[in-house]
This record gives C-alpha cells, structure tokens and sequence, in this order.
C-alpha cells in the first residue's frame, strides 16, 4: 500500500513539473510568433480592408499600440515603436495581431469570435498568459470580452489571424 502511495506521488510530482516548464514556456514568449514577412501579410490585409498601419513615436510610455476608427475618417493602427523593440518581429506582430482584433470588432460592429468560442479563448489565455486575465479584469464590462479577443489574437498563428480577418471584415 505504502508502494502505490509513493508511486503516485513520483508520478504527481513529474506531472507537475511538465506543467510547470510548459506554463513557463508559453506565458513568456508568443506561442505563435509572426517573421516579418507574417507582418507585412497582414499588414496587407489590412490595407486591403481600408485600414492603414503606422509607426510611430507615443507619448504614453505604457501604450504598445493602439487602434483608431471613426467612421468615413479615420481607421488606423498605430504601433508605438518607441515602446516595443522595434526590430522584433515577436513583440511587433502580437501588437498588430492585437490591434487587428478591433479591427475586427469594428467591422463586425460587435465582437470577432463567435459567442459560442468566447469562453474557450479566455480558458486558453488563462493558461497560456494569466497576467492578461488579470489586466483584463481592469476593464468596464463590455470592454472585457473585446480585451480577451484581443488579447488571445495575439497568441494565434498569422494564418489565423489574417483568415479571422477576413472572415469578419470581406463582405
């Protein structure tokens, strides 16, 4: 009896450090980080769809990017280069993949992801970066949901990026 029980506990205890060093591993770098060439792709898309893309110094030493939209006047992504490193593709992209979920939301007028997805992609950011989660907590309540899509587009292939793109802003 006592065999089994110890046993067991190896076996808990391997399990645990698995998950601990894959927790590790996707909360601290992008689980599908896009080249350049992913960048541009997009940032074609983009184009395509009416929305314009461009570097710039901010102000506001916190704000990686943002995304600006009025209608007939301004559809824009901004990425503040001055905040992010500039000449990394990983932390370039997830701040467009990012901007291109309200993109997203803009077109649709609602949301990118099907209802019936939504919790799905807040079980997996939740595990893949919990600190968003918490960031997302900061935010009023129909804001919430557009933060997990946005946040969770960061983590996607660029495949799936530009298809969700598509998907919800080609008529």
């Amino acid at each position: 009896m006592v065999f089994v029980s110890l046993r067991k506990l190896q076996l808990f205890c391997r399990l645990w450090i698995y998950v601990s060093v894959l927790l590790l591993l996707f909360s601290s770098q992008p689980l599908f980080a896009g080249t350049w060439a992913d960048v541009e792709a997009l940032k074609n898309e983009l184009k395509q769809i009416g929305t314009s893309t461009v570097d710039n110094n901010c102000d506001d030493k916190e704000t990686l990017s943002y995304y600006e939209y009025e209608e007939s006047k301004t559809d824009r992504i901004t990425i503040c280069i001055n905040n992010i490193d500039k000449d990394s593709s990983d932390e370039y992209w997830e701040s467009l993949a990012h901007e291109t979920a309200h993109v997203m939301q803009a077109c649709t007028g609602d949301y990118a992801l099907n209802d019936n997805y939504i919790s799905r992609a807040y079980r997996e950011l939740k595990v893949i970066n919990p600190t968003s989660i918490d960031d997302i907590g900061l935010y009023g309540s129909w804001n919430k949901r557009q933060e997990i899509e946005a946040r969770w587009m960061e983590f996607q292939p660029p495949s799936e990026v530009i298809t969700l793109l598509q998907e919800n802003c080609r008529q």
